[in-house]
């Protein structure tokens, strides 16, 4: 969606928002936004008829397009949208993405190890020795998608999120302690703190959260139904986020692994549609011919 805007494809990029009801997708910077299943949207797309989308267009010629006497000209012209094509350039877009991906999650053991040092120097110091949070460094190369940083920036968000699920549920089976540590972390998750992990909040959501746990004095937290109602119990944020941080790591190895299987499961996508339609023809079938929208185009010179 985003190489359709900057070239000015607004046909296929209004198709795609508008299949499977997905208007405003091109501008969400967040995951968790499509509808349904990637295998199910990407199969779906795959059966769609092509669209004949027909435009019209004002234009003026000389003077004011408020000057009375100046006559409106209007144009037409048609452009096909083929969803097929559609569905196999983001099959491609998928298997650059997860190469990128698995560049990109080593770096998170640096980012890491930068939290830490940004947070020491901070306590240590009063100040960052290095005046600024040194950020993973992509090798320049021609064949970088265009939004690299900002899918690194959702990458470390999302892998984030999943080890603060991990950490919490493992703390709550651990022992009393444990679980009153668990709680905190819940209750910091799904509070303001953790407000960036719900939908779009911008850029640095997992590194932001990371540094207010690092930053956050010890707590005392106190047990409030059960047994052992009134227990209370030191949580030590540092503690916690360190765990998180492992987590985080150890997340970002397993999800590697995986996406170098990328390629394999879009040809398990293909046979499977494969063996749908062959058992199904007539939802295989494209039709007689292309179906066709009318738009009234926007006046331009």
């Amino acid at each position: 969606m985003h190489t359709m805007k900057l070239v000015g494809d607004m046909e296929n990029l209004e198709y795609l928002e508008s299949f499977m009801n997905h208007q405003g997708l091109s501008n969400f910077h967040g995951y968790g936004a499509l509808r349904t299943d990637s295998a199910t949207y990407i199969t779906t797309l795959k059966k769609e008829l092509p669209v004949t989308i027909v435009k019209r267009k004002k234009f003026y010629r000389g003077g004011s397009r408020n000057n009375p006497y100046v006559t409106d000209n209007e144009f037409t012209y048609t452009s096909t949208v083929q969803p097929r094509v559609l569905a196999d350039n983001i099959i491609a877009m998928r298997e650059v993405l997860a190469k990128e991906w698995v560049a990109d999650l080593a770096f998170i053991e640096s980012e890491n190890s930068e939290l830490l040092r940004h947070h020491t120097d901070l306590v240590r110091q009063g100040e960052d020795r290095s005046h600024h949070f040194l950020q993973p460094q992509h090798e320049d190369a021609d064949d970088h998608s265009p939004l690299r940083l900002a899918s690194y920036d959702l990458l470390e968000k999302l892998v984030t999120e999943a080890a603060v699920r991990r950490v919490a549920d493992d703390l709550s089976r651990g022992s009393a302690a444990d679980r009153l540590a668990g709680r905190w972390l819940h209750e910091q998750f799904h509070g303001e703190a953790g407000a960036g992990f719900r939908g779009d909040h911008g850029a640095e959501v997992g590194r932001t959260f990371m540094r207010h746990l690092l930053a956050a004095v010890p707590v005392i937290v106190t047990a409030t139904a059960g047994a052992g109602a009134g227990a209370a119990t030191l949580v030590d944020p540092h503690d916690v986020a360190q765990r998180i941080m492992a987590e985080r790591q150890r997340a970002a190895e397993r999800w590697a692994a995986g996406l170098t299987d990328t390629p394999q499961i879009h040809v398990a996508w293909a046979v499977a549609l494969l063996r749908a339609c062959l058992a199904h023809p007539a939802a295989a079938r494209s039709g007689s011919g292309p179906a066709e929208h009318q738009h009234g185009g926007d006046a331009g010179r």
